[in-house]
């Protein structure tokens, strides 16, 4: 790996020595937290979702670190504002997961399948994310395939998330949770808090409820899809870095 020059002797034993290093530890925790999220989305695991909340916050000091490691010792690099706005890139994407799983808990939304395939999706186009930056860290500026494979991953979720925004709005599962029996409707939104009312509240408290809770999965589900944008964006950013890299080299 490419040595920088350091006449000062002011890098640390823990800087990088290679400009993709800095974004390399950024996709680490994206990775991280992108697996925090999906065990979250498909088990409901409460370990994980503190995990993503937890990531978060040390993203936001990772991504001050590693910038400043960028001013200081790659200021010089034609690279820089490309590494820049990969590193930011990143971290948007984390800043989108851990929102969804912080108004998950806070508005009391439960998992189902739609949210399950969309945390997938995300997680394995961030996963594409850190393959390509460690390709170029070892000097390996074809990353087209990496690329892509972010694309095909917010493609895929766009597709997830129109088809769940059509079953959420589906008049036909209003008529059958104000008809559902108790017990029966349990794996529908709020169908056993609707079946548990239905008696004492009637069709009223259960049309309140229902749309209540349509609103509170199209909020989930449009954070989710905001970091499935948020993935093509950085998968972009990959793109165009590497352009660069092939013409000055990882240094600059």
């Amino acid at each position: 790996m490419k040595e920088v020059n350091n006449p000062d002797g002011s890098r640390g034993a823990d800087d990088p020595t290679n400009i993709f290093e800095l974004i390399g530890s950024q996709c680490d925790l994206a990775v991280r937290a992108t697996d925090a999220l999906a065990v979250y989305l498909s088990k409901g695991n409460r370990e994980a979702a503190d995990l993503v909340g937890e990531i978060g916050l040390e993203a936001e000091l990772q991504r001050s670190g590693n910038l400043d490691v960028l001013r200081r010792e790659f200021s010089d690099s034609p690279l820089r504002e490309g590494v820049h706005s990969a590193i930011n890139s990143i971290v948007e994407i984390i800043h989108y997961v851990r929102t969804t799983t912080r108004e998950m808990d806070m508005l009391r939304v439960g998992k189902d399948a739609h949210l399950e395939q969309l945390g997938a999706l995300i997680k394995s186009g961030v996963n594409s994310l850190a393959s390509g930056y460690s390709h170029l860290a070892a000097g390996e500026t074809d990353v087209d395939e990496c690329v892509e494979e972010t694309r095909k991953a917010e493609r895929e979720a766009g597709e997830i998330y129109r088809s769940a925004l059509s079953e959420l709005f589906n008049i036909e599962s209003f008529h059958e949770a104000l008809d559902a029996k108790e017990m029966h409707f349990e794996h529908k939104f709020m169908g056993h808090y609707l079946s548990a009312k239905a008696d004492r509240h009637g069709a009223a408290t259960k049309a309140l409820v229902y749309v209540a809770d349509i609103f509170r999965r199209r909020e989930i589900l449009r954070h989710l899809s905001n970091a499935a944008d948020r993935v093509l964006i950085a998968g972009n950013v990959l793109h165009e870095v590497a352009v660069q890299a092939r013409l000055y080299g990882p240094q600059g």
